[in-house]
């Protein structure tokens, strides 16, 4: 049996920009599966009911792997065949809770000065509001490289009891990792998340929320004191967490200014876990 997840990446475009940013999660679909189980994810950029297909061309994706109880397991041996197919397979996933997790390399981007401010405001990058806050920035292009990190949690077959691993970092650059484990944690109840950059706590990074399944709900968090931010209540359904940041940098590809991350965690809650 195979579940179908779609992936769907932010990305930052040089010509057609809006302030609604374009998110990346990996949204599931389907029922249980069984012990041992291949699972489908279709990659997408888009945000709200505009979408369409990431291209999945081999040398943009770094890193593919699951992590459960057991460890770590690779899954790049599955890009070859989701180039012919479009969508990459997770394969020999054991029973469990486990991390789906996606990043690509860096690509180039250039805004006009407006609308690269005004992306900037919108995603809460204050590394980068606070390096342009001078007149002589402020007025050319913004430049940068940018990349892409994703996680999602998905429970294949029994769920186990305890699941340390969710609730821990995996080592992304940038990382949204949840304080409780979602599959615990009852309808109406809140939940803290953690941004990590380069391993480090990030005060002051802008959360957007998304209930994936009434995307017209979306609020956003701030992370205060150890990189932390809670969300008051969650439904019953599936929730998109993301999140930009970013550093100065100098001798990159293009006179690029700024190495950016987006990175996202969606996961289950409720019903929605069966």
């Amino acid at each position: 049996m195979k579940w179908l997840y779609s992936v769907f990446a932010s990305v930052v475009l040089t010509s057609n920009w809006s302030a609604s940013a374009h998110d990346f999660w990996i949204e599931t679909a389907g029922a249980d599966a069984p012990t041992e189980t291949s699972v489908s994810v279709i990659a997408k950029t888009g945000h709200g009911v505009d979408q369409s297909n990431w291209p999945l061309v081999p040398h943009r994706i770094t890193s593919l792997k699951s992590i459960g109880l057991a460890g770590i397991k690779d899954h790049q041996s599955a890009i070859k065949e989701a180039v012919q197919t479009g969508t990459i397979e997770f394969s020999g996933l054991a029973n469990g809770a486990h991390i789906l997790a996606i990043e690509s390399g860096n690509s180039y981007s250039e805004l006009p000065a407006d609308l690269f401010a005004a992306y900037v405001e919108e995603e809460g990058i204050s590394p980068i509001a606070r390096d342009r806050d001078t007149a002589e920035k402020k007025e050319r292009a913004g430049k940068e490289l940018y990349s892409r990190r994703g996680k999602t949690i998905v429970k294949v077959g029994k769920q186990t009891d305890a699941n340390p691993h969710l609730t821990s970092p995996i080592g992304m650059t940038l990382e949204i990792v949840p304080m409780q484990d979602p599959f615990g944690i009852a309808p109406s109840s809140p939940i803290e998340v953690q941004v990590l950059y380069q391993g480090l706590p990030v005060d002051e990074a802008t959360i957007h929320v998304t209930k994936l399944d009434e995307p017209d709900f979306s609020t956003t968090l701030l992370t205060g004191s150890g990189g932390i931010a809670e969300m008051p209540e969650l439904l019953s359904g599936r929730w998109l967490f993301h999140t930009v940041w970013s550093s100065p940098a100098q001798g990159l590809l293009n006179d690029a200014e700024y190495i950016t991350v987006f990175s996202s965690l969606t996961f289950d809650i409720g019903d929605a876990h069966e």
